[in-house]
């Protein structure tokens, strides 16, 4: 039987959250591009945005689909299905839990940049630290795909929401994700405690730091072990507090992650003044250290460091 019910009220709602979402996350986007003097499609301030957006939506057509193709009393994907949907649905399922990793880790990789720029590794991070992380999320997408295409060969057999080897696989890659962000968020944000003068760049700074990483490190924890405890179980939601649960679990630990790297990145370059390069100087050009205060502060324009509210 299909979702019915109160469940049913639950999914919809989720489902209209998350596309509502993901289609605010892209719209943003394409204001981003065209909000600067030069037209630069892609950063980190912008990826985050495409990142959730793609994220969101593929989770919202989900729940969509998860209406007609999800056997509530079974708790699993219902026997009825065709091939096609079945590999649909975990597509989806794995595209979202993908795109939440992915954004994780781009904000590893943002808190990692200020790190070494403000110690003067700028270099080491392009040369080394950048082309790993690329890397890691290439590797990420590989296996992936392969997992999805053994959901339509060797896994075919299998209805249940997560089987274990991919909740193993998603599960240590939260982990990783969640402790390269404490790390590098840790290092940004004690190198920023050094600068001998307050200024409005690094007390807004130090706050999204501490905000974000823990907001989304401890939901992304607690989603790995939610992942790793569901793995190879019907998940049956009869009672209403077990309904109410689906909603806490997305809402709580999927969309509230999102929407805090959205309301952090909400602005846009103001492209009518350039206040930045004083504070940056300010920020970076601290004594006993040789930095290129000029590529810094291209770096600190290119990420949006200068704000106007929409």
């Amino acid at each position: 039987m299909a979702c019915s019910g109160t469940l049913s009220i639950i999914v919809t709602a989720l489902a209209c959250l998350f596309l509502l979402t993901g289609f605010a996350a892209l719209t943003q986007y394409v204001r981003l591009i065209f909000s600067g003097k030069t037209f630069q499609p892609w950063n980190t301030h912008k990826g985050l945005h495409v990142i959730i957006g793609i994220g969101s939506i593929a989770r919202g057509i989900l729940f969509v689909i998860t209406l007609t193709l999800w056997d509530q009393e079974a708790g699993s994907l219902s026997t009825h299905n065709s091939t096609a949907q079945r590999m649909v649905f975990y597509f989806l399922d794995q595209m979202a839990s993908l795109m939440a990793f992915s954004s994780e880790l781009l904000l590893a990789v943002f808190w990692a940049e200020l790190y070494y720029i403000a110690t003067s590794r700028a270099g080491f991070y392009r040369r080394i630290i950048h082309p790993i992380f690329i890397t890691i999320n290439v590797l990420v997408l590989s296996g992936a795909l392969i997992i999805w295409i053994l959901y339509g060969t060797t896994w075919n057999h299998f209805d249940l929401y997560i089987y274990w080897p991919y909740s193993l696989y998603i599960g240590m890659l939260y982990m990783m994700a969640v402790g390269l962000l404490a790390s590098f968020g840790r290092h940004a944000f004690l190198e920023l405690t050094l600068v001998p003068i307050e200024i409005p760049l690094r007390r807004q700074k130090l706050q999204e730091i501490t905000t974000v990483t823990g907001i989304c490190g401890t939901t992304l924890f607690m989603k790995a072990l939610a992942i790793l405890y569901i793995a190879d179980r019907a998940l049956v939601f009869k009672t209403l507090s077990q309904q109410f649960l689906v909603l806490a679990y997305f809402f709580a630990l999927e969309w509230l992650p999102s929407v805090v790297i959205l309301y952090f990145n909400r602005r846009r370059p103001d492209s009518r003044k350039n206040t930045f390069g004083e504070e940056a100087r300010m920020l970076l050009d601290r004594p006993g250290q040789r930095l290129d205060v000029e590529a810094s502060i291209r770096y600190l324009s290119n990420r949006d460091f200068a704000y106007i509210e929409d």
